[in-house]
C-alpha cells in the first residue's frame, strides 16, 4: 500500500475507532457534562513519529448533543509531504430515551491533499438526507458518521457515513474484555471495517489506547499529556 493511501486509511480508521469506543463506553447522553462542555486532545502517531492531533469537544442543549471534531494530520517523507488532511465537522444527536440516540444533522468541510470535500445532512421524516458533491443521498435514519457514532447505532446498526466523502461505510465492533492499563481496569474493542483493523481500550469514558495495525506500520492515538 502506498503511505498516501496507508495514511487515508489510518484517519479514517481512527474516527471510526474513536466514535465506537465513546458509543460503548459511556452509552448514555444524559449523563452531565461540565458547564462548558467537555473537550477531548489526542495526538496521532505513526511509528514514533507525530503526524496530526484530533480534537473533539462536546456540548448539550436539552435534549440535542452537539459533537465538533478538528483533525489536523500531515506526514512527510524525507522532506515532502506525502499525505495532508484538515478537517473540522459538526455533529447534531438527539436524546430519545435511554441507549436511544439518532443524528440529526451534520456539517463538515475538508481539505485533503488540496482537494475540498463538504458534506452537509439533516434528517427527514424517516430517513436522514446527506448533500454530497454528487448530489442528495438518503439513508436510514439510524444511520452514524465515521466521526461519531454511538450506542444503539454502533451496535446495532453499524453503518456510517463517511464524514469527509459522504459515501456510506460499514463497520463491525466488537468489545473484547477488560484489561488493566496504567493501573486501571481498561475496556478493550476491536474494530474491523473494509481492509481496516483496530484496538482500542478506554478508561472512565476516555479512549487512552488505540493500536492500528495496517501494512506493518503500527498508529498510535493517545491523549495529550495532562488530559
Amino acid at each position: 500500500m502506498k503511505r498516501p493511501q496507508l495514511i487515508k486509511t489510518i484517519v479514517l480508521s481512527l474516527a471510526l475507532l474513536q466514535g465506537s469506543i465513546n458509543a460503548n463506553a459511556s452509552g448514555k447522553l444524559d449523563e452531565p457534562l461540565p458547564a462548558g462542555g467537555l473537550t477531548l486532545s489526542y495526538d496521532v502517531l505513526l511509528e514514533d513519529d507525530k503526524i496530526g492531533e484530533h480534537k473533539i469537544s462536546v456540548h448539550k442543549t436539552g435534549s440535542d448533543v452537539q459533537i465538533k471534531h478538528d483533525i489536523h494530520m500531515k506526514v512527510k517523507v524525507a522532506f515532502i509531504t506525502a499525505y495532508e488532511l484538515n478537517h473540522k465537522s459538526t455533529e447534531v444527536w438527539r436524546d430519545e430515551g435511554p441507549r436511544k440516540v439518532r443524528l440529526i444533522g451534520i456539517d463538515s468541510h475538508s481539505v485533503e491533499d488540496g482537494k475540498e470535500h463538504a458534506i452537509k445532512g439533516k434528517a427527514v421524516g424517516d430517513g436522514f438526507e446527506v448533500d454530497t458533491a454528487n448530489g442528495p443521498v438518503t439513508v436510514p435514519s439510524n444511520i452514524g458518521t465515521t466521526d461519531s457514532f454511538w450506542v444503539d447505532v454502533s451496535t446495532a446498526h453499524p453503518k456510517m457515513i463517511d464524514s469527509i466523502e459522504g459515501h456510506v461505510v460499514t463497520a463491525i465492533v466488537k468489545p473484547e474484555g477488560t484489561e488493566v492499563l496504567n493501573g486501571k481496569p481498561a475496556q478493550k474493542f476491536s474494530l474491523k471495517a473494509g481492509k481496516r483493523d483496530a484496538t482500542g481500550w478506554f478508561t472512565e469514558d476516555l479512549l487512552v489506547k488505540a493500536v492500528i495495525n495496517n501494512d506493518g506500520h503500527v498508529i498510535r492515538y493517545v491523549p495529550k499529556s495532562g488530559q
